[in-house]
């Protein structure tokens, strides 16, 4: 898998690069119909993103525990939120982040897989939630370590949709019976860090209400 990714991640970036430069590009727009090289792109697109994931998931499953390092969990939620703030801001929702006066919160981790597990969760409740509305991120204490939640207002998941998330491909389907994009190897790879790093990570929801993704983090002191 490891290889696999690498080796297409190549040629699908050189598809993409070239698609933005013909699209830049006046002369050349003339003569190509625009929805296919639209459409070229958004292919082109999703398929990098798939890629781009198996490689994370094969950076995932290999995390050596000996090589992490102490880090805050605020800061690193901060550094998550500032990459999905332009996602968020396309669709004006607006990320909060309550630490419940939490000023220290130090974890043992590999900071930049920890990150992407976070980011995962945060960009997943932005993408299922409706324009205009609130995804909290909130802080919370564990007996021996701590407890992060990633709360949206979106439609909410039903029981028999709950047990595919965390699986490999695993997608939601709307009401339409379409299949969402987006989730594909993004839960496993939350899952599968956060189990490296000693935690656990689990959903509650119910259609209508909204979700509630929890990761549970030990404490570099515990």
């Amino acid at each position: 898998m490891q290889y696999l990714s690498h080796d297409l991640r190549s040629p699908l970036s050189s598809i993409v690069t070239m698609v933005e430069s013909f699209e830049d590009d006046e002369e050349f727009a003339d003569g190509v119909p625009q929805e296919e090289l639209r459409r070229v792109g958004l292919f082109a697109r999703s398929a990098l993103e798939l890629t781009e994931n198996l490689f994370r998931l094969v950076r995932a499953e290999g995390v050596d525990v000996r090589k992490f390092t102490i880090y805050d969990l605020n800061q690193l939620i901060d550094d998550a939120a500032e990459e999905a703030w332009a996602l968020a801001r396309a669709k004006r929702i607006a990320v909060v982040h309550e630490d419940n006066g939490i000023e220290d919160c130090p974890v043992s981790c590999e900071p930049g897989m920890l990150k992407r597990a976070v980011l995962n969760l945060l960009t997943n409740a932005i993408k299922y939630s409706p324009e205009g509305s609130e995804v909290r991120i909130v802080l919370g204490r564990e007996p021996k370590g701590w407890r992060l939640e990633v709360r949206d207002q979106g439609d909410g998941i039903s029981e028999a949709d709950q047990r595919l998330l965390f699986k490999r491909f695993g997608r939601l389907e709307k009401s339409t019976g379409r299949r969402v994009a987006g989730l594909g190897l993004g839960l496993m790879i939350v899952k599968t860090v956060v189990e490296r790093h000693g935690g656990s990570v689990e959903v509650s929801s119910r259609p209508g209400i909204g979700s509630t993704f929890t990761m549970r983090l030990p404490s570099a002191q515990s």
